[in-house]
Order: structure tokens, then sequence, then C-alpha cells
């Protein structure tokens, strides 16, 4: 190229000055802004802000989905295995509350019946973490015994516990009772456990054995022998439809309160009013009482872990209304002041091709009268097209004037275990 004249090579040569540092400082300024945003991401620490930990291998499908205090979804994971799986954020977009739903998924092997399980725990802490343990009986099973209760007039209920749970008889239809001898057969012996045989007798007296057997051998003894309870308060029964008693007690202070642990040593089935004892024995470090009394479609709960109780009111039905059934927003009034509450929808359904659709949700929230649930990620909706959520209906709702809050009460539920005194009494409706 040929320039005429000099001005002109001057002109082209600014030109493309002008435009190299343009340019030079273009570069410095996109990566000025990279040096930037790598500082940004770098102050975002990435926390740990729920951690599940499965205990049990349930042959289940198992989800876990995490949603903020709003509803809004934050994560969720497949359960493959037993182990632990943490969930993590970053701190700057972290809520204040989080909500846990496990939905579990089974189907029997022909694919007739399918089952859709959700468990839903709302409010709780930054960095809880869900212990997935089984109430499962705690022991190392080595064989079987047989008890004979010889010189009984009859029997209307039978006990058989240990410190780790409720036992019964292994095989019910082994129970033989023939003139004045009861035969308890196949009764689980599980190695150094302390046994308690209550038995109430068809004139309405319960007596007890404690029995540590140290091998599979059978056991006779006279009824006789059986020792009546130290302590015994009657407990007056209005009509009823529906009733569940019982007394038990912990020989530790350590020991796991949970559901069905301890001894038990009376209890009360049925639909009778009138007076029942709840029997007591003093060489013990806690107690347990329950009480449980259903009239129509309302149910009054009350259990004690503690001293013995030696009275109980039984209250008529609370005001108690639903003012919005559905799962999502669901809302209720009441006359109670309820520290926790639980609520259960449920959907099942026979379809064209004659499948029994099974949809359950189940959610534990604190009692105040409204609560948000966040709605299941696509992909999980998709890959279960037969979980019906849309016209889940209200079956039950369980309001807890006295229990843990729902932090503890969440621990509580999910690790299955419990100690130290504990009350909780609830109110629970039915028939909306």
């Amino acid at each position: 190229m040929r320039f005429k004249s000099p001005f002109s090579l001057v002109l082209l040569m600014f030109l493309f000055l002008s435009c190299s540092e343009e340019n030079d400082m273009l570069n410095v300024d996109v990566e000025e802004q990279e040096q930037v945003n790598d500082n940004s991401d770098a102050s975002v620490e990435e926390i740990t802000y729920f951690t599940y930990q499965n205990f049990q291998n349930q042959g289940l499908e198992n989800w876990i989905i995490i949603h903020d205090e709003n509803g809004n979804l934050i994560d969720y994971k497949q359960i493959i295995d037993v182990g632990s799986i943490d969930f993590t954020i970053g701190e700057d977009v972290l809520s204040e509350k989080l909500s846990a739903t496990k939905l579990s998924f089974s189907a029997d092997e022909a694919g007739n019946n399918l089952y859709h399980s959700l468990l839903t725990y709302t409010d709780l802490e930054i960095g809880s973490v869900w212990e997935d343990r089984s109430n499962s009986f705690e022991g190392n099973l080595i064989g079987g015994f047989n008890l004979q209760v010889e010189n009984i007039s009859g029997v209307e209920n039978i006990l058989i516990t240990t410190p780790s749970g409720i036992l019964r008889t292994g095989n019910p239809n082994a129970n033989e009772f023939s003139g004045n001898t009861l035969q308890l057969m196949d009764i689980p012996f599980y190695q150094e456990q302390e046994y308690l045989i209550s038995i109430r007798d068809s004139n309405g007296l319960t007596k007890y054995l404690l029995l540590s057997p140290e091998n599979d051998f059978d056991y006779s003894y006279d009824y006789d022998s059986f020792q009546e309870f130290d302590d015994s308060y009657k407990l007056e029964l209005p009509p009823n439809n529906f009733n569940l008693i019982f007394t038990g007690g912990f020989k530790t202070n350590d020991a796991n309160t949970y559901w069905n642990y301890g001894h038990r040593f009376t209890e009360y089935i049925g639909n009778e009013a009138g007076e029942f004892n709840l029997g007591y024995i003093n060489a013990y470090e806690r107690y347990r009482s329950y009480v449980s009394i259903t009239r129509e479609d309302f149910t009054y709960t009350l259990q004690v872990i503690g001293d013995k109780v030696q009275d109980v009111a039984i209250p008529d039905r609370p005001l108690f209304t639903v003012e919005n059934s559905n799962i999502y927003d669901f809302e209720f009034s009441s006359d109670l002041n309820a520290i926790t509450k639980n609520t259960r929808h449920e959907s099942i359904i026979i379809d064209e091709q004659s499948r029994y659709l099974s949809t359950t949700w189940l959610v534990y929230s604190t009692g105040k009268s409204s609560q948000k649930i966040g709605r299941l990620p696509d992909e999980i909706i998709e890959k279960y097209p037969d979980m019906v959520l849309d016209t889940l209906e209200l079956k039950e709702v369980s309001l807890f004037t006295k229990s843990y809050g729902q932090q503890q009460l969440f621990e509580d539920e999910t690790s299955k275990r419990r100690t130290g005194n504990y009350t909780s009494e609830s109110y629970v409706f039915r028939g909306f």
C-alpha cells in the first residue's frame, strides 16, 4: 500500500495506537472483574446445613427433600444405602429454618400394591441431623423357652416384656389354658434380659413375676408365687368407644424411654367405662403411665414418664375447626394452646387395572394454626406417577398441649431414643 501524504501515515498510526490502548484497558477491566468474581465466590463459605444418617437397610426407595420455611425447594437426594449424607450450601443463601421430607416407595413383586409414604418435619434448625433409626427390639436372640403357670383360675390378659421392649409370646397360638394351668410356649429368649410376666386373672387381679432365664429350659411357677403391685391407683373412665391404658417402668435413669421400651406392668384394652387399676412396682427409677380414650371423632391421650400417676382427669372435646384442609396450606382454629402438632393426609385408590395405590403424608410441625409445605421436585413426581398428591384428604390432626418443642420432638421421633422425664398430652381430631 502506498500513502500519498505523510499526514495520512501519521493519522493511521494514531488510530492504531488508540485502538491498542483501548483494547488493553478492556482486557484490564475483564481481568479485574474476573478477579472480583473469583474473590466473591471464595468468600461464600459452603456449610453443611442438614445431615441424614441412615442406620437401617429398609429395602425401600427413599428420598430426602429439603425446603426452606417458605416452601421453596433447596435440594433433594436419593438415599441409596446405609450411611450419612450431607446437604451443603453457601452460607449467604441459608434461610433461618428448614423443612425435611422423607419419601419412601415400596411395591409388591407383581406391582399390584404400591405404597408412597411421606414424612415431613418443619421448622428445623440449621445443622439438624436426622438419625433414621428403627424401633426394633434390642437384644441377642439365642433361642426360646416355655413357662408354665399352675393354680390359676382363669386368664384375662398376659404381658411378657423386657427392658428392651414388649415380647408377649413368640407364638400366641401356642398359649394353652387347661384346668388351672397356663402354658406359655416359645417365648423368645434374649440373652441377659430380665423378663416381667404380668397376668390378669379371671377375678380382675393382676400379678407379676420377674424372671431372668439363663438358658432355654422350661420353667414352672405357681400363681401364688406371683406378686401383687406395691401401689395401685384407680382410674375412672367415662363411656367411650375405645381405650388403651397401661403402666410400666425403667430400672435405670439412663434407660431408653421411647415408645414400647421398658417393662410393662398392667394393660387394659377395650371400650368399657368404670374403674381401672394403675399398678406400679417400687423397685424402679422411673415410671411410664399411659391413658388414651376415644369418644366419637376425638381422642385424648396422656403419657407421663417420671413419677407414678395418681390422678388423671379426662377432658371433654375442645373446640376445633379446620379452616383449610389442603396439605400445602393447612390451617385450623381451636381454643387449645398447642406446642406442636401433626397432620395425616391420605389417598387410597383402586385404579382401572385393579391396583391398590396408597399415598400418605404425615407432617410434624409447630403448634401454630397454619403451616406451609413445599411441593415435591418434578423429577420425583415424574418418577412416581402413581403417587397421588393433589387429592390427598385430611384424615387426622393431633394437637400436643404438653410435649417437647419441635426440634427436640424431631430428634426424639427420628432417633427413637429418649431419656429423662417426659409428659405428652394430645388431642386427636378426625371425621372432617
